[in-house]
């Protein structure tokens, strides 16, 4: 699947800005190192920067509970699946018949339970913080975040004001082509960057 490329848009004046969602690498590291936590990021003005710029998206006990929600309904899929298809094995077989979707829906389970367990770690690193989100690009704490809504192919209104012009923005997307992998950057506990993780 190809990351998807957001572009913003000022009804007043000529600023266009695009956004690769979920296009850069970024990870948490710990202060000695040893530890590394996915950083999710989202789009946001910079009042420092004067642009549309990656902005940290903490993790909040409210995302945490959509985590657990999402988990136990993938473990009552599990459940219904199991229980409309019974084991049959006839005498002669090794194994009985597998079940479809089972692995893949044994799969999606473990995955929810890693990203569950990462984001209660991180949440628990984070605790110590002093700050909230930071711009990515210059490591201000003077961002607001751009709310996204439902993206859709056709340019629609955001609602919000441009903070550089006050014209209103617009946003649209298209699938972003597919390059190279960038590099990992990697951030401390307080989400400023740091050069080597």
């Amino acid at each position: 699947m190809a990351p998807t490329l957001l572009r913003f848009d000022c009804s007043a004046c000529d600023f266009q800005h695009e956004y690769l969602l979920a296009g850069q690498l970024r990870q948490y590291c710990s202060d000695d190192g040893a530890q590394h936590w996915s950083l999710r990021d989202q789009p946001g003005w910079c009042a420092d920067c004067q642009a549309l710029v990656a902005m940290e998206c903490l993790p909040t006990a409210e995302y945490q509970a959509v985590l657990v929600k999402q988990l136990l309904c993938l473990r009552l899929d599990l459940a219904n699946l199991l229980a409309a298809h019974k084991v049959q094995r006839r005498w002669w077989q090794w194994r009985a018949r597998p079940i479809p979707g089972l692995v893949q829906l044994e799969r999606q389970i473990e995955t929810q339970e890693t990203e569950l367990a990462a984001c209660r770690s991180l949440r628990e690193a984070l605790s110590a913080r002093d700050s909230g989100p930071r711009c990515l690009t210059c490591g201000s704490v003077r961002v607001a975040p751009v709310p996204l809504g439902s993206v859709e192919a056709a340019p629609r209104e955001l609602g919000i004001e441009h903070p550089g012009c006050g014209g209103e923005m617009s946003l649209s997307h298209s699938t972003a082509v597919q390059g190279s992998s960038p590099p990992v950057v990697h951030y401390d506990l307080q989400g400023r960057r740091r050069l080597r993780p």
